[in-house]
């Protein structure tokens, strides 16, 4: 799958057969029910899911503020639908949280399936020591949703 990380352009082919099953099996319930608190120690954040037909999009919470907000396609009717809302959200909040690197508009990624990932603003304000499981977090929710989906 691609990993591609909207805000600084960078895009990563990710083995999702590599994941830890326990961390699957720990997401399962929220990616049934659309969402819901994370277990501790992660029970400060929350997960939003909205599910459509080849796509899906899940938004990571701290509190009420989003941190993370991810677009995954499996299908290419789904892509064309997840990447215009991730897009329009991307030049919505680009003027508030561009990285370095990032130095041209985002490209939708060629190949299925796909996960771009945008980090909202207000994961500036968020310890370095608490965003460190952001990304096998967002790799795991992926993977589950992808396994749901078939």
């Amino acid at each position: 799958m691609i990993h591609y990380t909207i805000n600084t352009g960078n895009s990563v082919e990710q083995n999702l057969s590599a994941l830890s099953p326990g961390a699957l099996d720990v997401l399962r319930p929220l990616v049934d029910s659309g969402g819901g608190q994370l277990q501790p120690p992660f029970a400060a954040y929350r997960v939003q899911i909205v599910r459509e037909e080849g796509c899906a999009v899940f938004t990571l919470f701290r509190g009420q503020e989003p941190l993370l907000t991810c677009g995954l396609a499996w299908t290419q009717a789904g892509a064309n639908e997840v990447w215009s809302a991730i897009e329009e959200l991307y030049l919505g909040v680009s003027d508030n949280i561009t990285f370095q690197g990032m130095d041209s508009e985002p490209c939708r990624p060629a190949s299925i399936p796909w996960l771009a990932v945008l980090m909202m603003p207000h994961i500036l304000f968020t310890a370095r020591d608490d965003v460190g499981w952001f990304g096998d977090f967002q790799l795991c929710m992926a993977a589950m949703i992808l396994e749901r989906a078939r």
